[in-house]
């Protein structure tokens, strides 16, 4: 009697194909040892990648398939489902899943080129396990290989690549070697995008205009659901470090943390952003390495900004039907730094209500425990940091003296003067176009060729769109001074002699408005006082705020609801 054969083909992704694992080349294999050894191929199922044909999925379309065609053809014993490995057919327990579901509904078996044998004795059966149970300690041990060697690419400053590079960049190098270039197209919309941020421009109103300019979409970020430009995407390309410019001291301080290499470190100039690769090594043990990459020209300052923006552009909570003024981004946890979320409890003897914010790592146990995690009294730490608010703005002299001190503190962090510096770039500019008119003189003259002068004039082109770069983040560093200046102008006026606070409090109208302004703890126009003050409360303890701001930083005791000693 002939022998039959269905034959079966996997493959779970495109990938598969480029490494001699298609489909066809499959069938091909196997027809051909068919031939060789006496079976008749009666049939073929193929499984043609996908989500749908993973190895450890029993619901796969191919199975359904290669089921009713056994059915169908009624297979007997003797004939066989012949797959090229046992890891085609599925792993670990998946191959025995399939036998006996084959084995209900007909005669056949599976089997492989590489069995040993056709019969059906305990020595045939050991080497199958045996083999299927080496099959997958390869696949495990490939998977350690590969997982450590991209690794190793990300510490030695190689981008460990995906099918599409991050908005901005594009990929260069070698295919074992991969590093990022700017892509300045898309590094043009980039910068863009941080600029109307940082200005203030909805998110929304962004990601219009890009699509009414037909700006074309970032590659492969198209989703299902997606119409054009998406604002979660344009949310996480601001959040991305891979945009913000990085100081001289942030990278040895990654040096010092073990994330950055120190040969890699000597590589990156002052201002290369960070990508970020997190991996397991060998043993299975996770890492994050940083990656400097090239800026795509957006300023520091802008990034902040940006940022700023960003994070204050979140509604307050409004949990349990309640408005919490201090909930997303404003009340954060002193031992991790995380956002305090919000939480209610109610007791059902008494129908009291208890509201508090507390740490987020309370019960997570995907992101891990915080070292201190702390809850606060929602009612008490609300009034408590808006009368240390009232109290401030009451107070003109106050606040003139918590600028000062904020004033100089920028200052000294810039470390320079950004007028005076920007006066210096702008010098250097416009000695680039008398370059570039000597340039265009000596190739006139014939002491230089055609191609030297575009060579010479492209470098000069990139010199120059470097400076002006440095320019604008000069004129926005000195915007950020130029507002606490100004603030500092306005209450310094409104402290003098003649000023309206001043004013006020000669004819006690001070203490009025202070208890007027008290009266209106909770609602939204405070958590827009909140945000355009900048104001962060950072709960060190159950019952202590630390308050940081555009003013400074202030303390604050929720027990008694009064200014803490750090306040004056």
């Amino acid at each position: 009697m002939t022998k039959r054969a269905v034959l079966y083909a996997r493959v779970s992704n495109r990938s598969q194909d480029e490494r001699g694992l298609s489909i066809p080349a499959q069938f091909a294999e196997l027809g051909a040892w068919c031939e060789a050894n006496g079976y008749e191929v009666v049939g073929q199922v193929a499984d043609t990648g996908g989500k749908g044909s993973k190895r450890d999925d029993l619901e796969r379309a191919g199975l359904d398939e290669l089921y009713d065609t056994a059915e169908r053809l009624r297979l007997v014993e003797g004939d066989v489902v012949l797959a090229q490995s046992w890891d085609r057919f599925g792993e670990n327990n998946v191959p025995e899943w399939i036998g006996r579901r084959l084995a209900s509904v007909c005669g056949g078996r599976l089997r492989t080129p590489d069995d040993p044998n056709e019969g059906d004795d305990d020595g045939a059966d050991l080497l199958r396990l045996v083999g299927r149970w080496n099959a997958g300690r390869e696949r495990r041990l490939m998977a350690r290989r590969t997982r450590s060697r991209k690794l190793e690419l990300a510490r030695t400053g190689h981008i460990v690549a995906s099918h599409t590079p991050t908005y901005g960049y594009a990929y260069a190098g070698t295919h074992k070697a991969r590093l990022y270039e700017v892509h300045e197209e898309r590094a043009a919309v980039v910068r863009r995008i941080f600029a109307e941020v940082a200005d203030g421009t909805g998110i929304r109103t962004i990601v219009r205009a890009l699509d009414a300019e037909g700006v074309p979409l970032p590659p492969g970020k198209k989703r299902p659901g997606w119409h054009g430009w998406n604002r979660e995407f344009v949310r996480h390309l601001i959040r991305n470090d891979v945009h913000l410019p990085h100081t001289d001291d942030e990278l040895d301080a990654l040096v010092a943390s073990g994330d950055l290499r120190p040969e890699v470190r000597s590589r990156a100039a002052a201002g290369s952003g960070i990508w970020w690769y997190r991996g397991k090594d060998y043993e299975g043990d996770a890492h994050r390495v940083a990656v400097p990459v090239p800026s795509v020209g957006v300023p520091r300052t802008t990034v902040e900004r940006a940022r700023g923006r960003l994070a204050s552009n979140r509604p307050a909570s409004s949990a349990a039907g309640r408005f919490w003024p201090l909930s997303r981004g404003i009340m954060i946890c002193g031992g991790c730094g995380r956002n305090m979320a919000t939480h209610t409890v109610g007791k059902k003897d008494n129908g009291k209500v208890h509201r508090y914010y507390r740490c987020q790592s309370t019960g997570d146990t995907v992101k891990g425990t915080c070292p201190t995690p702390v809850h606060v009294p929602a009612e008490k730490a609300e009034a408590a940091v808006w009368e240390w608010i009232v109290d401030l703005e009451c107070e003109p002299r106050r606040i003139v003296s918590l600028l000062d001190r904020r004033i100089e503190a920028e200052r000294r962090r810039l470390r320079a003067d950004p007028e005076k510096e920007a006066r210096e770039l702008r010098r250097r500019i416009d000695a680039t176009a008398a370059r570039r008119a000597n340039y265009q003189d000596q190739q006139a003259a014939g002491l230089m060729t055609i191609d030297e002068l575009r060579a010479r004039l492209e470098a000069l082109a990139e010199e120059r769109a470097g400076l002006e770069r440095q320019v604008e983040e000069c004129d926005r560093l000195g915007e950020g001074l130029l507002e606490l200046e100004e603030l500092r102008e306005y209450y310094a006026a409104a402290a003098g002699p003649e000023g309206w606070m001043m004013r006020n409090a000669v004819s006690d109208a001070t203490e009025v408005r202070r208890m007027r302004m008290l009266k209106e703890t909770g609602g939204p126009d405070q958590r827009r006082r909140y945000e355009a003050l900048g104001l962060t409360a950072t709960a060190v303890a159950h019952d202590t705020l630390e308050i940081t701001g555009i003013f400074g930083v202030g303390g604050v005791d929720i027990l008694t609801t009064s200014r803490g000693p750090g306040a004056r």
